[in-house]
C-alpha cells in the first residue's frame, strides 16, 4: 500500500507543477504604463466685463503626461490678423514642462512653418531661436518666462509665496518680437503678490481660487490672475485692456497632476 500512496503523492505533485507550468505560460506579462497620457484639456476666450463672450479669439488645449513632465499643445486662433487684412489665423504654442509645471522650452510657431521661435530656459540664460538666428539674455537662476498666456502667468504664480498681503520679488524674460539680428530679448524685475482666495465661476464650474497680482514696472502691463489648485489659470486680466478679461470656458480634468 505504501508504494501506492508515495505513487498518489508523486502523481499529485506532477499535476500541481503542470497546472502551475500553465497558469505561469498563460499569465500576462505586466504591461508597462503609457508613455503618455492626456491629464486635461479645455480653452479659453475673452469676455468683456459684462460678461459678453468675444468670438474673435479662441484658445483650445490640452496636457499632457510624459516620462519627463508634461506638455502643453495649445492653438491661438483669431479670426483676423493684428494688420486686419487677412482671414482666421492659427498659431501652434507648445511648451514642455518639468514635474513641477515649470517651462523648459517653448515654441510659438506651425510646426510646418520655417518662421516659428523656440526658446529655452536653462539656469544661467534664456535664449530663442527663430529664422536660424539667435538670442541669449543671462538671468539669474530662478526666472520666469514673461509671456501674456495663461499656462505662463501660472507658472509665475506657482513660484511665488502665498502669503496674503505679501509679496515676491521675482526675475522676469520677454520675447519682444523677431528683428533682422534674430529674437529681440528684454529682462526686468518684478512682483508678485497674494491677494488670497476667492469664489470664481469659470468653464459652468466655481472654483476656490487663488488670486495673485503681477506688478511690472515700465512698458510691461500689470496683470491679474485667478490659479485653481492643480495651477490651471482660471482668468487672467491686463491692465492696459482693463475691459475684457481672459476667461477659461471649458475644463475637462481626466488624470491628477
Amino acid at each position: 500500500m505504501r508504494p501506492r500512496i508515495i505513487l498518489v503523492v508523486i502523481l499529485s505533485l506532477l499535476f500541481a507543477d503542470i497546472c502551475l507550468a500553465q497558469t505561469t505560460h498563460h499569465k500576462k506579462k505586466p504591461t508597462k504604463p503609457p508613455a503618455r497620457i492626456k491629464v486635461a484639456e479645455g480653452s479659453y476666450a475673452f469676455y468683456t466685463r459684462t460678461g459678453e463672450v468675444l468670438t474673435t479669439f479662441e484658445e483650445p488645449w490640452a496636457l499632457t503626461k510624459t516620462p519627463v513632465g508634461f506638455e502643453l499643445s495649445e492653438q491661438w486662433r483669431s479670426n483676423q490678423s493684428a494688420d486686419s487684412q487677412q482671414g482666421p489665423m492659427a498659431v501652434e504654442f507648445n511648451v514642455m514642462f518639468t514635474t513641477n509645471m515649470q517651462p523648459l522650452t517653448v515654441h510659438i510657431g506651425n510646426k510646418d512653418s520655417k518662421t516659428g521661435i523656440t526658446c529655452s530656459l536653462s539656469l544661467t540664460d534664456f535664449t530663442c531661436i527663430g529664422a536660424d538666428k539667435s538670442s541669449s539674455v543671462p538671468v539669474q537662476s530662478p526666472y520666469n518666462f514673461f509671456l501674456p498666456s495663461p499656462w505662463m502667468m501660472s507658472a509665475i504664480a506657482r513660484r511665488s509665496k502665498k502669503e496674503l498681503g505679501g509679496f515676491t520679488d521675482v526675475r522676469m524674460v520677454y520675447l519682444d518680437g523677431m528683428t533682422a539680428d534674430g529674437p529681440k530679448l528684454e529682462s526686468f524685475s518684478a512682483q508678485v503678490i497674494y491677494k488670497g482666495q476667492e469664489q470664481f465661476t469659470a468653464a459652468g464650474r466655481i472654483f476656490t481660487a487663488d488670486k495673485f497680482e503681477i506688478i511690472n514696472p515700465g512698458s510691461f502691463p500689470d496683470m491679474k490672475i485667478w490659479v485653481n489648485p492643480e495651477g490651471i489659470t482660471l482668468a487672467m486680466e491686463d491692465s492696459s485692456k482693463a475691459d475684457q478679461r481672459m476667461v477659461l470656458t471649458t475644463y475637462k480634468q481626466y488624470v491628477k497632476f
